[in-house]
């Protein structure tokens, strides 16, 4: 190769680099530095409306479906009860409570509140309101008298869990003042909202109160000496200002004011450069030579023949165009596999935070590389058992190891089905797996590999998992169905175990409505209990049994078991003080542990019955204490010897023991814990079940056999504690 380039680079283009390089330098970076702070003004106002628009209607939604809630029958029957509220009442408020923590994930918790009657409900459990850790803040609201509005952060005195949260207060019913109900909304929460939806390096989102102090950002939490506040808003909900910013914002106007003193010395450079490219150009030009020389020697597959003539740029021209060409192509590929591999997009398909809308699915489709279209989705969600024990047994890095291994394992398994598969974490210890086939695919071999994959993973890695499995069912709009699906068989865990495959459509989902079989065994559990009577193993043992036969799912099951803390909590307070405390130091957190840290019912109720055995125990031996035990003990086998007798009242009982028929009644109230005319009542009733179970025994002679009189007398009685007639119980234990 000849100079010729040298040359020709060296006379062209030394005159118009120092006439174009001044006027572009001077007029490139003003125009920058004016439309970028436009750009950056247009951008800041938008980013401030939509942070005050989207807090506001998050904020917004949570009063309007406060509103709404509180006019549902299990609020306004607990508003509304006269005295202290009924179990069944106060079980129904509960669970509607819980409901309502659903809604949204920056709900901290809910209390009902009713200030005549001083009870309260949370979404934890029910108590008077003497016992709530945030009962100054409920009685300076109901003091200051204000509702439907938000309040000053404040720090939720939780002993276990404080924290910092705004509150929403609002009256349960606007002719009664006396009910009140709370609404916690989780700081933290809304912060982490704008932490995900903003980058923290580059855009600074700050909250202020009404007097301008800084109540939250989504970074550290304080205002750098360079950064700028370019927009705000004032939020209409709760009167906060949003205001943002670019981080170091200050740079920018530190630009501005060098900018005419960077013209001058873009001057000089000009000038400098123009000296340098003479001495320059030539020691440059030797680069040019050398790719010149790796072209020509590489297979490019260029119609190039040696010679001085040729022009060296186009050469190169045309080999940077093949190099561009086969970037391009990479560039697609890899784009491709992105959206194949869309992780994300997936979860929040999956967790209903974005919907598929048609348009977005066919364009996934599409890049996917299918030719055919896709007709079926079927999903499975794979559960790490026992995650607390998986997080104390393993570091971090091997919590990562074994959960990489599951993954590329759940891939290669999905990978045997016909179609494409997509694998993706939904919370730290729920692997989805999804396959979206071409046509049907066989739901039995589906549950045939769920269970070859569950037994690879029992026997070569060192945990257990179980899965749960959705039905096969239409792509797009059956996708998120049948992901639903997976997780609601998963809920079923709780009653059939650990370390197997759950599939929808064999989990029994019948009639769960009928709850009164339930709270009848749990009130003879705590009345049993209460009195230290060994009973209470057989009626533990029933109540797992209905609850296991009842196929309830884990959120229905522990709904049951809370609602059983809160009677034993009710009956604790009649226990001697010693006992009393006991329950509230020792038991009643071990019960609340021993629902929070088992996967499975027989977990749970191994420990209770642990639990139950102490406090059994302890109770006798607080009952052998008192100097009326021997007598009660007496009465109350008498009692049982004597149930079917129809004349057996106080008055004999006084007469036979010899004590006055008013202390004899108090004496049995304080050891048993009810009534004489309820124990009675309830002991025949109990007779009256078994017999019950016997078709043999009509119901006529069932009740002459324990103790009463006429059949009507019976019918009415059985069905005061067990909620429905002697036939219904008969028609419902046979069916």
């Amino acid at each position: 190769m000849r100079r010729n380039w040298y040359y020709r680079m060296l006379f062209t283009y030394i005159p118009i680099l120092i006439i174009v390089s001044f006027c572009l330098l001077f007029i490139y970076f003003r125009s920058l530095s004016l439309m970028n702070r436009d750009q950056a003004l247009q951008a800041n106002e938008r980013m401030a409306s939509d942070v005050a628009q989207q807090l506001d209607g998050i904020l917004r939604s949570i009063n309007d479906l406060i509103t709404r809630e509180s006019m549902d029958e299990a609020v306004t029957s607990f508003f509304s009860a006269r005295g202290q509220a009924d179990d069944f009442t106060t079980y129904k408020a509960f669970t509607k409570v819980n409901d309502l923590l659903a809604y949204h994930e920056i709900i901290d918790s809910i209390y009902l509140v009713h200030a005549l009657r001083e009870d309260m409900i949370s979404n934890y459990k029910a108590m008077p309101l003497a016992q709530f850790y945030d009962r100054d803040y409920v009685e300076r609201s109901f003091q200051d008298g204000r509702f439907n509005v938000w309040s000053l952060p404040r720090t939720l005195p939780n002993p276990n869990r404080p924290l910092q949260v705004i509150t929403l207060k609002k009256q349960a019913r606007i002719s009664d003042p006396s009910g009140m109900i709370i609404v916690n909304v989780n700081l933290n929460k809304i912060k982490q909202l704008l932490v995900n939806s903003y980058q923290a390096d580059v855009t600074q989102i700050r909250i202020l109160d009404e007097q301008g102090t800084l109540l939250l950002d989504n970074g550290k939490g304080e205002q750098r000496k360079n950064d700028e506040v370019l927009s705000s808003r004032l939020m209409a909900v709760t009167g906060w200002t949003v205001q943002t910013g670019f981080n170091q914002a200050g740079f920018y106007e530190m630009a501005s004011l060098w900018l005419d003193a960077g013209t001058i010395l873009a001057i000089l450079f000009v000038v400098i450069g123009s000296a340098s490219i003479v001495i320059m150009t030539r020691r440059h030009y030797r680069p040019v030579q050398q790719i010149m020389q790796r072209i020509l020697t590489s297979p490019t597959g260029l119609d190039w023949t040696t010679g001085a003539n040729h022009n060296e740029m186009k050469v190169i021209d045309q080999a940077i165009a093949q190099m561009v060409q086969y970037s391009s192509q990479l560039e697609q590929k890899y784009k491709k596999e992105q959206l194949r591999n869309g992780q994300h997009l997936l979860r929040e398909v999956l967790l209903g935070t974005r919907r598929m809308e048609q348009s977005l699915w066919e364009e996934w489709q599409k890049l996917s590389g299918f030719g055919e279209q896709l007709q079926e989705a079927q999903a499975l969600v794979v559960e790490i058992d026992d995650p607390r024990s998986f997080s104390r047994n393993f570091s971090i890095k091997d919590q990562a190891l074994l959960k990489f291994a599951l993954e590329n394992v759940l891939q290669e398994w999905l990978k045997q089905e016909e179609g494409h598969c997509e694998i993706v974490w939904v919370t730290e210890s729920r692997l989805c797996g999804v396959v979206l086939r071409t046509n049907g695919g066989d739901s039995s071999l589906f549950l045939t590999n769920a269970e070859q994959f569950r037994a690879w993973v029992g026997t070569n890695m060192k945990l257990t998992i179980t899965i749960g499995c959705g039905r096969p069912l239409s792509v797009q709009s059956g996708l998120q169905e049948s992901f639903r699906q997976a997780q609601e068989a998963l809920q079923y865990k709780i009653i059939l175990g650990t370390d197997r495959v759950i599939s929808y459509e064999n989990v029994y989902r019948g009639d769960k409505n009928d709850l009164q079989v339930h709270l009848s065994v749990i009130q003879s559990l705590v009345s049993a209990l209460s009195q230290g009577e060994p009973t209470w193993r057989d009626h533990l043992q029933r109540l797992q049994e209905i609850i296991k036969l009842g196929w309830l799912n884990r959120e229905m099951a522990l709904q049951l078991i809370s609602y059983a803390n809160y009677m034993l909590d009710k009956h604790a307070g009649k226990l001697p003080s010693e006992l009393n405390r006991s329950w509230k130091e020792q038991w009643q957190h071990e019960l609340d542990q021993a629902m929070e840290e088992n996967d499975t019912l027989d977990g749970i109720f191994a420990n209770y019955s642990r639990i139950f055995s102490e406090m059994e125990h302890a109770v006798k031996l607080a009952r052998h204490a008192n100097k009326h035990h021997a007598t009660m003990t007496s009465v109350k086998s008498f009692i049982e010897d004597h149930y079917s007798d129809p004349g057996l009242s106080l008055e004999m009982l006084s007469d036979k023991f010899e004590v006055s028929d008013k202390y004899l009644s108090k004496l049995f109230k304080e050891e048993f814990g009810s009534n004489f005319v309820d124990f009675l009542a309830k002991l025949r009733i109990e007779h009256g079940k078994k017999l019950l179970e016997n078709e043999d025994n009509t119901i006529s002679d069932i009740a002459a056999k324990v103790g009463y009189t006429t059949t009507i007398t019976f019918s009415r009685a059985f069905k005061r504690q067990e909620g429905m007639t002697p036939s219904a119980y008969r028609a419902l234990y046979f069916t």
